[in-house]
C-alpha cells in the first residue's frame, strides 16, 4: 500500500501541510459554526491562487413530504440565480465572468450543493454575492412562473430518455412510503402544477434555506481564519430555524417486485435489478463493504464481468449504482444492456448468483485486498483540484452532516473483512429483495 505522501505527489497535487500519519486523507478540515449554526469548513491546499467555494444545503428531494409538491428541491436550483434587491442576475454573472470564475449548482435526492472556482483574488467578493443570495433571494410572481416552464421542459427532455424511464419507474415501484418514491426533478403533475406554486415555493425556501441547515466550504489557497472573518462578516445576520422534517419510514419489503416496460422508439434491451440497502453509515464497515462487494461481485475485474461481457458477450454493457449511498435506505442497482431480450432472466439469476456466493462466504482472498486498496486509492486519486475535493466533502456532508465522515469512510475500506462482505450480502442482496425494471424497444434487437 503506497504512503499517502507518495500517491499525492503522483497526483500533482501538493498539500499546503502534512496531514496526520493516521489519516487515509492527505488534509485534516479546520471546522468553526457561527452563532445562527452555519457550519464552515476549510481545507488549505497548495493550489496558488485557486479556491473553491461551496454552499451545501441539507434538502433533497427527500424534503418533499407534502402532497402534490414534489420537485421543489430541484426548482430552488433554478431560482438561486434569480438575483437579489442588491444584486441582478446580470450583475452576478457580470462579476462571477469577470473574475473568471466557474460555478453551478445540483440537486440530490438529499441534498442541494452550489459552487464557484475562483481565483484567490475573488474570494471576498464571491463571498459577499454568495451570502447576500442566500439571505435575500428576491423573485417576482413572473419570473417565477418562467422558471417552472423551464424545469418542465427539463422534465420532458429527461422523458425521452428510455433509462431516465427505467429510474422513474423503479423509483415508484421500490417506495410506497417514503419521498425517495419521486425522482429529485419530481412528478410531472407537480411540475405542471408549479406556476401556481409561488406563495407555497416561498415558504419552502422560508423552512429549509437556513443557517443552520448549511455549511459552507472553502478549499484551496485559503487561510481558515480569514475565511472565517469574511464569513462572520458576511453571513452573521442570517436568521432563521431549519423546519424538521418528518420522512415516512418505507416498509420492508416481503416479496420480489418487478415492471416491464415497452418503450415506443428504438432501444437495446435493458436490465435493472436492485436491492434495498442501508443509508450512509461511516460508524460502521457497512457501507465500505457494500461498495466492497459491488465490485466483487459485478465490477469490471469480477469472473461474471469477464464471462458475460468479454467470453460470452451476451451483454453489452454491465454497471453497478456507484452513487448508491443517501441519507436512508435506498435501492442500489446493477444495470446490464442485453444484446438479447430473451436472456434477461438468466442474466439477472446470474448476477444473484455471484451475489448468493459472496453471502455463503465464497470470497477470493487477493481479489478482497486488491479491490480494498482500489477503492481506497481511487477516491484519493479523484482529489487533484479543489473543486474535486469540494464535490467530495460536499457530499460527506449532505448525506451525514459530518465532514470528518470523508475520513471514516476511508479507513473503512482498509477495515472491510471477507466476514463483513459475506455478512452484508447476506442482509440486502437476497433474492426475494430485488426489484427489477426491464424495458425493451421497437428496434429488432430489442423485440420481446
Amino acid at each position: 500500500m503506497r504512503p499517502v505522501a507518495t500517491l499525492v505527489t503522483a497526483l500533482g497535487l501538493l498539500w499546503a501541510g502534512p496531514a496526520a500519519a493516521d489519516r487515509a486523507l492527505p488534509f485534516t478540515p479546520a471546522i468553526d459554526r457561527l452563532d445562527n449554526g452555519l457550519t464552515v469548513v476549510t481545507v488549505k491546499t497548495s493550489t496558488p491562487g485557486i479556491v473553491a467555494y461551496y454552499t451545501v444545503v441539507r434538502t433533497g428531494s427527500r424534503d418533499e413530504v407534502e402532497k402534490g409538491r414534489s420537485g421543489y428541491a430541484h426548482f430552488f436550483e433554478h431560482m438561486m440565480f434569480r438575483g437579489t434587491e442588491a444584486t441582478s442576475p446580470e450583475q452576478y454573472n457580470a462579476v462571477v465572468q469577470a473574475l473568471g470564475a466557474d460555478g453551478n449548482a445540483y440537486t440530490t435526492d438529499d441534498y442541494t450543493a452550489y459552487y464557484l472556482v475562483t481565483p484567490k483574488r475573488g474570494l471576498e467578493a464571491v463571498i459577499g454575492l454568495e451570502a447576500d443570495r442566500f439571505q435575500h433571494l428576491k423573485y417576482a410572481e413572473e419570473a417565477f412562473r418562467t422558471e417552472a416552464g423551464a424545469v418542465l421542459g427539463e422534465y420532458n427532455n429527461s422523458a425521452s430518455d428510455p433509462r431516465e424511464k427505467m429510474w422513474e419507474a423503479g423509483a415508484a415501484l421500490a417506495f410506497k412510503a417514503h419521498t425517495y418514491g419521486h425522482t429529485v426533478i419530481g412528478y410531472k403533475a407537480d411540475i405542471e402544477a408549479m406556476p401556481d406554486g409561488f406563495a407555497y415555493a416561498r415558504d419552502f425556501f422560508r423552512r429549509h434555506y437556513t443557517p443552520d441547515n448549511s455549511t459552507v466550504l472553502v478549499i484551496g489557497d485559503v487561510d481558515h481564519a480569514e475565511v472565517m472573518r469574511l464569513v462572520r462578516a458576511a453571513y452573521g445576520a442570517w436568521t432563521g430555524k431549519a423546519d424538521a422534517v418528518e420522512v415516512p419510514v418505507e416498509p420492508p419489503q416481503t416479496a420480489r417486485r418487478a415492471q416491464h416496460i415497452d418503450w415506443p422508439s428504438p432501444s437495446p434491451p435493458l436490465v435493472s435489478v436492485g436491492w434495498r440497502v442501508p443509508g450512509l453509515s461511516a460508524a460502521t464497515v457497512d457501507s465500505a463493504a457494500i461498495d466492497v462487494l459491488l465490485e466483487l461481485a459485478v465490477g469490471e475485474t469480477s469472473p461474471l464481468y469477464k464471462r458475460l461481457v468479454l467470453d460470452e458477450q451476451r451483454v453489452e454493457k454491465l454497471t453497478h449504482g456507484a452513487d448508491w449511498k443517501r441519507r436512508d435506505p435506498w435501492i442500489l442497482s446493477v444495470d446490464a444492456v442485453l444484446r438479447d431480450a430473451t436472456e434477461r432472466d438468466a442474466i439477472v439469476a446470474a448476477i444473484q448468483g455471484e451475489l448468493d456466493r459472496a453471502a455463503r462466504g465464497e470470497i477470493d482472498a487477493d481479489r478482497l485486498a486488491a479491490i480494498r486498496s482500489n477503492l481506497r486509492y481511487a477516491r484519493l486519486m479523484a482529489l487533484d483540484t479543489p473543486g474535486d475535493v469540494g464535490g467530495y466533502l460536499a457530499e460527506i456532508i449532505g448525506l451525514s452532516g459530518d465532514v470528518e465522515d470523508a475520513e471514516r469512510m476511508l479507513e473503512g475500506y482498509a477495515q472491510v473483512t471477507a466476514a463483513d462482505v459475506a455478512r452484508v450480502a447476506k442482509a440486502h442482496f437476497a433474492a426475494p429483495q430485488q426489484i427489477e425494471i426491464s424495458l425493451t424497444g421497437t428496434s429488432a434487437e430489442g423485440a420481446k
